[in-house]
């Protein structure tokens, strides 16, 4: 799953998630965002995990996971969520890896557009996914339903 030829950094291996890493990457993401997301948990992340159209990729360094993205086609367009690195590893390449091996997975899914999610205030993320080459739409504002009760998050 995902383009092999996109490259990542030398000690670093980009590959699918497996069900043993989902207790190490809900740590992880923990860690990183200031805010839970109320679907942030084993049976959520587990269900992404088997989805067809989502690609759930992880970064290992010497066994550990070091960071994550998550890419997702609707039918419309694809979606990347959940691109967090672990503080240690960043600034060596591994969250640009990440991202371009998600969007090699959504160009092989079909996806001719891309969009992300990014934390609005707090995070410094924006000038990275510039560097990437996105660009914010002023024209769109994102609006959340929580379905089955759940608290509003992330």
């Amino acid at each position: 799953m995902g383009d092999q030829t996109v490259r990542a950094p030398t000690g670093v291996e980009i590959h699918p998630a497996q069900e043993q890493h989902l207790p190490t990457l809900l740590q992880l993401w923990a860690s990183a965002a200031p805010v839970a997301s109320p679907t942030d948990d084993l049976a959520a992340l587990t269900q992404a995990l088997h989805h067809p159209e989502a690609g759930l990729l992880v970064a290992e360094v010497d066994g550990e996971i070091v960071g994550s993205v998550m890419a997702c086609w609707d039918g419309w367009r694809g979606h990347l969520y959940r691109l967090v690195v672990a503080p240690g590893f960043r600034r060596r390449g591994i969250p640009t890896a990440l991202v371009r091996r998600g969007e090699a997975l959504l160009e092989e899914l079909g996806a001719r557009r891309v969009s992300v999610l990014v934390l609005a205030e707090g995070s410094g993320a924006a000038p990275f996914w510039e560097r990437c080459g996105y660009v914010r739409d002023p024209h769109v504002e994102r609006s959340v339903k929580m379905l089955r009760g759940v608290g509003l998050g992330l």
